[in-house]
């Protein structure tokens, strides 16, 4: 029984041990399969963990290349300064002193290796380019003694290129051309055919001396090396060598070289490297400075820009933002919120600058260019204040930039809508290729799906409303915007920081075409207290080229030291010996072989001192600049101290005024300097002023306005050919004219004469076509009196000129009403400088016929006369007939463009009835046959035939004009015309074309125009009914001159004095007067209420206040009202200027003595008197003598006591017979100090 028992509990044992065997088996099979399941994801996982992070450490390797790439390592650099701005200013003058130019924008970062010890630290330098860094290497031979530099390696490559160092050697020793390239080693057989057959057999490329010519017929295979697994050289490589081909003749004259940085490929280098930078690479690169373009230079593509300035409204600000912008690429600059009031184009010598405003202060747009681009300027054109547009003709293409300013989110959507609908109207008027640009203040941000047509992946922010708005309407008009279709980093992106440091992009720039379009940039870097950054697109364009000839010798530039004209008249003297005798016949050659000798020496004072003058002339001292460095360093910082936030805040608080107040001494130091050595305010005021006015847009002859530049100049030169043109409407009376060929004869020039013409030449003037300037003739005077004086006797005895004298440059001067009328422009014709000296040297023959046949009524141009002859004669005249109380009518008459309108034919005749020369007749004749001119404004027009005129800015004009106009004068029956006085008619009185005509009634008035306009139409003159005024103290009856009714006024400004019939006339001229010296003396308060000294504020109260307060004083009526009115003017302009008021309480005479200006009504009383006395000795018929003396008209006088008359204070001090005494000079000098007390105590608060 128990063995039973026992039998089956081992066999329940057994059994129990099986199943437990076959459970624990499978279980564990089953754990296992689980766990392997589980280490197969693991192990796949990691195994793409380890892929990761190879691909990572991989892009750590490269990214770590990339950085290192651009920079160098300094060793040996001195620990100076703590400042990262000091290190770089160091690092650049090193960099300086080896002939290598470099920019402190050219240097991106530059930090010290390592803790300070007492070993000088070595110094990583990173660049922005990697040409810059080559060239560097190449010259690190001209480092300065101790420092050296080397690449910037990590430690694994340092460790790699030491161990390959040996191989190098060994390869070396075994003849072959070995280097080490970053980890790599570099080997080349010497004798490689493969480098020199690498080019097609028929490739239009020159083949180098070096080069093995292959035969053509003959078919070659090419040898194999044993370069297979080694890389090949690097054109880096042979840049860094200089030499274009791996050779070992490297001496080739005539070789094709490598361009001295890389650029794309079929592409040219928009910026070349200037020569100074490359002094020791290839010679072929040659100096690209501003006023050296080689000829036929292909320029790829321009830089366009748009930037929210902030504020643009002082010329100080300006200057600042063009400072600012000195050190980065742009060629187009669009601006928004500038602030400026006005619709103008201004060039100075870098720039063109063109805005929009409509209020002072507020928004405004505009755009800055460089002036290279000047002659690419289609148009601009002024939308409204948030919209401008710039069209551009570029060779074949045309394009348009629109820069706009959108309203802020403060905005409403109706101001929105509006800004955008405008901005869709300014589109239809643009080229078919545009760019649209500006602060849109609009987040665009991330792109939405189905968004890929207007806008790119590479975005930043978040989007908002307006973002919403900009999107949609680049979806209606197909634009794409640019900011968002180049791969930037984040940073790059943001063009707007806030008051709270949050960044946006606000700015952008969108285009309808981007085939044009090459890269898009963010600037944050720059130096403008602004909020905003710049941002700069890259724009292809094809076929630019730059102007082959656009830089003209600026000869007044130069010869302002006696340096130079020591060295132009040493080279001069070289020249003028060079001049050959000729033919007399021959002017042309002799004058030009003058001219080049001339130009000549010019050329050579411009080639020694052009690096001094074409530099920039900046304002901005260094010291600002050192601010405006550390304002930029702190705004880039990120984390800033409460001392140096302070700092920031005042920096920018105070650099626009520091700059101002420089700008401010700066022209008060040119304004003294012109004042101290030629007494000249207006030189002084222009001199600091560069900036030339452009027209900015006209009106058409169909009433249309024109913005297009080409359009301007086609609109002016039509207006001035068909002004100089023939005139068919001349009633011409000379067509069987001839002149009588007399015998006089002409005296030939003298050496003596041309010399003292040239010293009367008056300098700082525009040259004409010629190119050659006052300065050029007259400092050389001594040297050129021989030779012009043969050349201008030349020109008498054959009466013919050289071609270029007959040419003549017209540029405009806007004078009064609306500046889009071609009409209200006077047109200034700048003559060549030799022509105006030899007119000046023949003027006196020509006056010494002309002035013998003028009568006493005309007093313009003449010798001896002057605007107060007849003022005073009118005067006289007007003051007797209000005291008999007699009727007088005077007409004022004005010719339109009477200068430019006069028939030729009229002044040959005038000219002959003077019994002027024959011979010099016929060479007036000659001139003017010639004559041809070009209207020039930012470009210059055809040439135009000159009909008709006289040449504006001829010293023979005034005579030729003047003799004329008594040629038709002399043909009015007008001998009993007119007003009697003392037994003789006065009919007319004339100052030039300034004519005012007497008459007794209406109907006799009528008569005499009617037939000056008849007699002046035969001549080509035509009367301005506008401008033609009628005035009388009697019944105002209609006059008519060409069916137009004349005008009747009260007053009227005839030479500078109001004339008018009323009781008070004196009175109210007087106030006029001190009203026009107030206007003067505020327009110069930048000297008058400045710091300067005394001496100089005297100098321009005496030069410019006083004349204008004391003009036609000799006319005046002294009495007590007077004589307090000028004084009082005068004491509260030195009050002004001393800075004191009425209530300081400081006596006249303490002032006085401070100023020491001249007395006012002293100065007025000895002008009057000197008058009275040269009245009482005249004894030429005038009619400023006979009104004086004249009973006055018959008539009835007014009950009471007579007004006081002009010789009534005279008479107090001289006597009635006061003009008996007036001709004893010496008697009239003693009684000027009875009527002129050298001081004048006025009993008056002033």
């Amino acid at each position: 029984m128990d063995k039973n028992i026992v039998m089956l509990w081992e066999k329940l044992e057994e059994k129990l041990n099986q199943q437990t065997l076959t459970i624990t088996s499978a279980v564990t099979t089953n754990v296992m399969e689980a766990i392997n399941n589980k280490m197969d994801s693991i192990i796949q996982e990691n195994k793409k963990l380890k892929t990761q992070i190879t691909k990572l450490e991989q892009k750590l390797d490269q990214m770590e290349i990339d950085k290192r790439k651009k920079n160098l390592v300094f060793f040996g650099v001195e620990e100076k300064g703590k400042r990262e701005s000091e290190l770089v200013d160091y690092i650049k003058q090193i960099i300086t002193d080896t002939g290598l130019h470099l920019d402190s924008q050219e240097i991106s970062n530059v930090y010290r290796i390592g803790a300070q010890t007492n070993k000088n630290r070595p110094v990583v330098v990173s660049l922005t380019t990697i040409w810059k860094k080559h060239l560097i290497l190449k010259n690190k031979s001209s480092l300065p003694s101790g420092i050296y530099v080397k690449e910037d390696y990590p430690k694994h490559i340092i460790e790699t290129r030491k161990q390959l160092q040996p191989k190098v050697e060994e390869e070396r020793n075994k003849g072959n051309f070995a280097y080490i390239k970053y980890d790599k080693l570099i080997v080349k057989k010497p004798n490689d055919p493969g480098r020199e057959k690498r080019k097609r057999e028929q490739s239009d490329s020159p083949i180098s001396p070096t080069q093995k010519r292959s035969n053509p017929n003959k078919a070659t295979m090419p040898t194999a090396t044993n370069t297979k697994d080694v890389i090949k050289p690097n054109l880096l490589n042979y840049i860094a060598r200089g030499r274009s081909t791996p050779t070992k003749d490297n001496e080739r004259k005539h070789a094709l070289t490598t361009p001295s940085r890389l650029v794309t490929v079929g592409l040219s280098d928009y910026y070349p490297p200037n020569s100074q930078f490359l002094t020791n690479t290839i010679n072929s690169n040659r100096s690209h400075s501003p006023h050296h373009i080689s000829p036929a230079t292909e320029i790829s593509h321009i830089f366009i820009c748009t930037f929210n300035a902030r504020s643009l409204s002082s010329d100080e600000k300006l200057l600042e933002f063009k400072e600012s912008i000195a050190s980065i690429r742009y060629d187009i600059i669009g601006l928004s919120e500038i602030r400026r009031e006005g619709y103008n184009i201004e060039e100075d010598s870098e720039h063109i600058f063109c805005y929009f405003g409509e209020r002072k202060g507020h928004l405004g747009v505009g755009f800055l260019l460089k002036k290279r681009l000047k002659q690419y300027i289609e148009s601009f054109i002024g939308v409204s204040e948030r919209i401008c547009i710039l069209n551009l003709k570029i060779i074949n293409l045309d394009m348009s930039i629109i820069q706009v300013h959108a309203p802020t989110s403060e905005a409403s959507d109706n101001e929105i809508e509006k800004f955008y609908e405008q901005v869709r109207n300014a589109m239809k008027h643009c080229n078919k290729q545009f760019i649209l640009a500006g602060d849109f203040n609009a987040r665009i941000g991330k792109r939405l799906p189905g968004e890929e047509r207007v806008m790119g992946a590479n975005c930043f922010g978040k989007r908002d409303q307006r973002g919403d708005l900009l999107l949609q309407f680049c979806r209606e008009n197909d634009l794409k915007i640019i900011n968002t279709q180049f791969t930037k980093k984040l940073k790059n992106l943001w063009t707007w920081l806030s008051p709270k440091k949050r960044r946006s992009q606000i700015d952008y720039i969108l285009t309808n075409d981007m085939r044009h379009i090459q890269n898009i940039e963010v600037v944050h870097n720059l130096s403008f207290a602004s909020d905003h950054s710049l941002v700069r697109c890259t724009y292809i364009v094809k076929d630019l080229k730059k102007s082959r000839v656009k830089y003209k010798n600026s000869a007044y530039s130069y010869l302002k030291s006696p340096e130079e004209e020591g060295s132009y008249l040493k080279t001069l003297e070289t020249k003028i010996k060079d001049i050959k005798d000729i033919d007399e016949g021959n002017v042309n050659k002799y004058y030009d072989q003058i001219k080049t000798s001339l130009t000549g020496s010019i050329r050579a004072v411009t080639l020694k001192t052009k690096n001094r003058y074409n530099r920039k002339g900046y304002i901005i001292s260094n010291h600002i600049k050192d601010l405006i460095s550390r304002r930029n360093e702190l705004t880039r910082k990120t984390h800033l101290s409460s001392v140096e936030k302070k700092e920031r805040t005042y920096l920018y608080k105070n650099i626009h005024k520091m700059i101002k107040q420089d700008n401010k001494k700066h022209r008060l130091q040119v304004l003294e300097k012109f004042l101290t050595e030629s007494r000249s305010i207006k030189k002084g005021f222009r001199a600091p002023n560069r900036t030339k006015q452009w027209i900015p847009r006209i009106k058409t002859s169909s009433s249309s306005t024109t913005y297009s530049r080409s359009k301007i100049i086609e609109v002016a030169t039509k207006f001035y050919k068909e002004l100089y043109g023939p005139n068919n409407n001349i009633i011409n009376n000379t067509e069987n004219f001839e002149i009588h060929h007399n015998n006089l004869s002409t005296e030939r020039f003298s050496t003596y004469e041309v010399i003292k013409a040239m010293e009367q030449l008056k300098v700082d003037k525009s040259c004409g076509p010629d190119g050659i300037t006052n300065e050029a003739i007259k400092v050389g005077r001594f040297l050129l009196a021989t030779p012009i004086t043969r050349l201008f006797n030349m020109v008498m005895d054959s009466r013919k000129i050289p071609r270029e004298w007959a040419r003549s440059d017209i540029i405009l001067l806007y004078k009064k009403g609306d500046p889009t009328d071609v009409g209200n422009y006077r047109p200034i014709s700048l003559q060549p400088s030799m022509y105006k000296l030899f007119a000046s040297c023949l003027e006196p023959r020509l006056s010494k016929y002309t002035e013998e046949y003028q009568p006493v009524e005309q007093a313009g141009f003449r010798r001896g006369f002057s605007t107060i002859d007849h003022i005073h004669a009118l005067d006289m005249i007007i003051e007797k007939y209000i005291d008999q109380n007699c009727p007088l009518y005077l007409g004022f008459v004005d010719y339109a463009k009477a200068f430019d309108t006069i028939s030729h034919k009229s002044m040959w005749q005038a000219l002959g009835e003077c019994n002027v020369p024959y011979e010099i007749i016929e060479l007036i004749q000659n001139i003017y046959q010639q004559s041809v001119s070009r209207v020039k404004l930012d470009r210059i027009g055809p040439e135009i035939k000159i009909c008709r005129g006289v040449r504006q800015g001829d010293p023979l004009s005034p005579r030729i004009f003047i003799t004329v106009l008594q040629s038709v004068m002399n043909t009015l029956q007008w001998e009993k015309k007119g007003i009697e006085i003392n037994g003789q008619y006065l009919s007319n009185l004339r100052f030039a074309d300034d004519i005012v005509i007497f008459s007794n009634s209406a109907t006799l008035l009528q008569d005499m125009l009617n037939e000056l306009v008849c007699a002046s139409k035969s001549i080509g003159l035509e009367m301005n009914t506008s401008k033609t005024k009628v005035m009388t103290n009697s019944k105002e009856r209609p006059i008519f001159v060409n069916a137009t009714s004349l005008e009747y006024v009260q007053n009227y400004i005839y030479l500078g004095k109001q004339i008018s019939f009323s009781q008070n006339r004196h009175v109210e001229e007087t106030n006029r007067r001190v009203n026009l010296a107030w206007n003067k003396y505020w327009a110069l308060k930048e000297v008058l209420k400045s710091n300067h000294n005394l001496t100089i504020k005297r100098t321009v109260m005496d030069t410019c206040i006083l004349p204008c307060l004391s003009y036609g004083c000799q006319t005046w009526i002294f009495n007590k009202a007077l004589i307090k009115k000028i004084g009082v003017c005068q004491r509260a302009m030195e009050r002004s200027i001393l800075q004191l008021k009425l209530k300081d309480k400081i006596k006249n005479k303490v002032i006085r003595s401070r100023t020491k200006i001249k007395d006012v009504v002293t100065y007025t009383k000895r002008l009057k008197w000197k008058w009275a006395g040269h009245i009482g000795r005249i004894c030429d018929g005038r009619w400023v003598k006979k009104t004086l003396t004249w009973k006055g008209p018959v008539g009835r006088r007014k009950r009471g006591c007579p007004p006081k008359t002009w010789e009534d204070d005279i008479k107090g001090i001289a006597g009635k017979n006061w003009k008996i005494v007036a001709s004893n000079r010496d008697k009239w000098k003693n009684l000027e100090e009875a009527f002129t007390p050298s001081e004048v105590e006025y009993k008056c608060k002033t």
